[in-house]
């Protein structure tokens, strides 16, 4: 969860399959300075549903 203003709301590590897939997704793009580990970020809070989350 970013503690200054950002364009993201959320941030959470993947795999690198997962990586490449959630990506492609709308409202999910790689994360700031921490892509090349494999992390993403929300745009939104409706750019993955919430019951998704949850079961990550």
């Amino acid at each position: 969860m970013p503690l200054e203003p950002a364009p993201v709301c959320l941030s959470f590590k993947c795999s690198p399959e997962e990586f490449a897939e959630m990506v492609e997704r709308p409202g999910i793009i790689p994360a700031p300075h921490m892509a090349r580990a494999f992390w993403v970020a929300l745009q939104n809070e409706n750019a993955w549903p919430r019951q998704e989350i949850r079961e990550r």
